[in-house]
C-alpha cells in the first residue's frame, strides 16, 4: 500500500483515520494500565473468498488437508452484510486467508463491492487463474492492489514449494495482467511480484528482482518465509540469516527472531474472517486455535470484536502472549524482515 499512495489515498475518510487513532490510542492505554481497553471498530480485515486451492504447496494447511476436511467458498450475503456493517471505519479488506482466492467464482464482485464502499483491496494468488478474461473482470473491480506469489525463476526451483504449480501460466498471467491494464489505460491494480525465500530459491533473489520488472510486475517483493510446521519443514528455512526469520537457541531449537513482548497491534486493529463467517483474531491462525465467534449464528461483527472470546486472547496477549504458540511464530515486533 505505501507504494500506491494514489489508489489508498482515495479511500481515506477523516472517520476512518480517527478510528485508527482510537485503536492505538486503546492499544497505547492497555499495555499501560495492563487490562484490555478497546475503543473503535476494525481498521483492516482478512476475508477468506475460500479455502480451496488448486496447488499443495509444501507446508500449507490449505492445499494439503485432508480430503475429508471442510472447505467452501464464503457466501455472498455473509461477504455483503460484513462490508455494509464494517464500511465507515474499514480502511482496506485482504482477500486472502487459506486457499486460493479466485477458486471463488465471484470474486471480482466482492472486491468491486468493497471498492464502491471506498474500502483499500487487495488479494493474494498464486497467479494460475491470470487469463485475458480474469485480467479484464480485476481491472473492472477497481482492485487497488494484486499480489502474485512466484517462489522461483526457473519451473524445478518453482515446484519444490509450489507442488503442481505451473511457472510459465504464472509469468504469462503477469505479462496479461500488464497488457490488460496498458491496453484499458489504467494504473490499478498495482502489480506485486511476491517472491517467498526459502533455502532452494536463496540464490535467485537478485534475478527475480530483474524479471519481474521485465514481465511487468510494478514492484517486487522479498518475503522472509513462516514455517508452520518445524519438525517436517524446517528445510525450507534459508541457511543466509539474513533471509531467514528464524535463528537456533542454545538448545538447538529453530525459534522466531521476534523479541517477544506483551502486547500487539494486529489484535487491536484487524481480524479475519474465514469463507463459513467464522472469526479467528489473527492471520497466524491457520489451524484456527483461537476461534472468536461466527457470523452464521447471527452475530455481527461487531459484537464478535468486542466479544468475551476476543477480550480472553486480548487479555492473553497482555499478560504473557509468549504462552500464545502461534505468537511465538509471528513477525509482529519482528525487525529486519522483508515482509
Amino acid at each position: 500500500m505505501k507504494r500506491n499512495g494514489k489508489g489508498f489515498l482515495g479511500t481515506i475518510t477523516p472517520g476512518k483515520i480517527i478510528n485508527l487513532f482510537t485503536l492505538r490510542i486503546s492499544l497505547f492505554l492497555s499495555v499501560l494500565l495492563k487490562r484490555v481497553i478497546l475503543l473503535g471498530d476494525p481498521a483492516f480485515i482478512s476475508v477468506e473468498p475460500s479455502n480451496r486451492c488448486n496447488l499443495k504447496c509444501t507446508g500449507c494447511p490449505s492445499g494439503n488437508k485432508s480430503p475429508d476436511a471442510p472447505s467452501g467458498n464464503m457466501d455472498m450475503n455473509i461477504f455483503r452484510s460484513i462490508i455494509s456493517e464494517l464500511s465507515a471505519n474499514l480502511i482496506a479488506a485482504l482477500f486472502y486467508f487459506r486457499g486460493e482466492p479466485f477458486m471463488h467464482p465471484r470474486l471480482t464482485d466482492m472486491i468491486g463491492y468493497a471498492g464502491k464502499k471506498r474500502i483499500y483491496t487487495i488479494t493474494s494468488t498464486n497467479g494460475h487463474f491470470l487469463n485475458r478474461e480474469n485480467c479484464l473482470k480485476i481491472i473492472q473491480s477497481r482492485l487497488n492492489n494484486l499480489i502474485v506469489s512466484l517462489d522461483g525463476t526457473d519451473s524445478e526451483t518453482y515446484t519444490t514449494y509450489r507442488k503442481g504449480g505451473n511457472i510459465q501460466l504464472v509469468i504469462d498471467g503477469i505479462r496479461n495482467m500488464a497488457e490488460a491494464k496498458h491496453e484499458s489505460g489504467t494504473v490499478l491494480p498495482f502489480v506485486t511480484l511476491q517472491f517467498i525465500v526459502f533455502r532452494h530459491n536463496q540464490h535467485q533473489v537478485r534475478e527475480i528482482r530483474k524479471l519481474g520488472k521485465e514481465w511487468g510486475a510494478d514492484q517486487v517483493v522479498i518475503k522472509t518465509a513462516h514455517v508452520q510446521d518445524m519438525e517436517r519443514n524446517s528445510a525450507l528455512i534459508p541457511d543466509k540469516d539474513s533471509y531467514s526469520r528464524y535463528t537456533t537457541n542454545r538448545s538447538g531449537e529453530v525459534v522466531s527472531k521476534q523479541k517477544m513482548h506483551n502486547r500487539c497491534l494486529r489484535i487491536w486493529q484487524s481480524l479475519v474472517i474465514l469463507y463459513d463467517g467464522s472469526i479467528v483474531p489473527c492471520c497466524f491462525d491457520k489451524d484456527i486455535k483461537h476461534p472468536a465467534g461466527n457470523l452464521s449464528d447471527g452475530s455481527t461483527v461487531g459484537e464478535v470484536w468486542r466479544g468475551e472470546s476476543f477480550y480472553r486472547f486480548r487479555k492473553a496477549i497482555l499478560k504473557k502472549r509468549g504462552m500464545i504458540v502461534m505468537c511465538r511464530n509471528c513477525t509482529e515486533g519482528l525487525r529486519n524482515v522483508f515482509v
